[in-house]
């Protein structure tokens, strides 16, 4: 793992997603792009390879049984197809050369993404990502039966989690009071590194609410973060003199979280993440003048980095 790559409450960063479905495509991509962000998002769910995964494990009704068997003795040790092993490698190599943290999502049809993966195949391709060197950080779709322990099997390998929920129906979204979008914030920051909540809005007054509790899990969050450090160092016994070896009280960090609109309605959260509190925002990839973005409402990079006070 690249080491000193952390996603923290103190600075809005920005992730610019790539999406690529085989090795020879995304170093193409590679070679046309001129500015990245902080962090690039690997869209794992766009290989073709991965996209199949489920068709070509299933063939095998032994390693199937067996790895359902282990699945719920909570010790998934299914191995990748050595093709797909073998094309991940390959990507590892051209990441490694940006010289980027990379955060890796396998974004499923239950959360909006390209790939259909049952629960075996989700964790197996989730640990294995785990081993990959520029990988800084791994998104877990929380609402999955086994997030649990996909989360686990992250947290084992020192990278962050970002625990993620997406409500792409509008009609479900828009029934989130403030008051519930900062309570499943709380939800997710219990269990994760990174809090991500993406909600489909429709209209600038929703996103305007989206915003605004975004703005209080934020202030609530540096409010608790700082009634835990008065208590902590209420409870250090006082050093006795100037040489002491009793070390001072860290402040208790605040929660990092990400919390978007989605649609063009909502771009102006991606825009004013830095206002809501976010520790980061995705911006979309600009190759040869065009904005590749990789979810509704994403705005080009370099409108990002413009609306953070940065250049290109």
């Amino acid at each position: 793992m690249i080491a000193g790559y952390r996603f923290h409450a103190d600075e809005c960063q920005v992730i610019t997603p790539v999406s690529s479905s085989t090795p020879s495509e995304l170093k193409q991509l590679l070679g046309q792009v001129e500015h990245w962000g902080d962090w690039v998002e690997w869209r794992v769910d766009a290989l073709d390879l991965v996209r199949n995964l489920c068709d070509t494990i299933a063939d095998d009704k032994a390693a199937l049984a067996t790895a359902d068997a282990q699945l719920h003795a909570c010790s998934c040790t299914l191995p990748l197809p050595a093709e797909l092993q073998h094309q991940l490698r390959e990507m590892e190599q051209l990441f490694l050369g940006l010289k980027l943290p990379v955060l890796a999502t396998v974004r499923t049809s239950r959360e909006g993404g390209l790939s259909t993966l049952c629960d075996i195949h989700y964790l197996a391709l989730i640990e294995y990502l785990c081993t990959l060197e520029p990988v800084c950080a791994v998104d877990v779709e929380f609402t999955r039966e086994v997030g649990g322990q996909a989360r686990e099997l992250v947290r084992e390998s020192s990278r962050q989690v970002v625990g993620s929920q997406h409500f792409f129906d509008l009609s479900t979204a828009d029934e989130l009071s403030p008051r519930a979008i900062v309570a499943l914030l709380q939800l997710l920051q219990r269990d994760a590194d990174v809090a991500k909540l993406a909600l489909a809005c429709a209209d600038e007054q929703r996103c305007a609410q989206i915003i605004a509790a975004g703005q209080e899990y934020a202030a609530q969050a540096a409010k608790a973060a700082a009634v835990k450090t008065d208590a902590e160092a209420l409870a250090t016994p006082a050093a006795p003199a100037a040489n002491s070896t009793v070390s001072p009280v860290a402040p208790a960090k605040a929660p990092a979280f990400i919390l978007i609109a989605m649609g063009e309605a909502g771009a102006r959260s991606r825009l004013e993440a830095e206002q809501i509190g976010c520790c980061a925002t995705f911006a979309a990839l600009e190759v040869q003048g065009q904005v590749q973005g990789s979810a509704p409402g994403q705005v080009g990079l370099t409108e990002t980095l413009k609306a953070l006070g940065r250049k290109a």
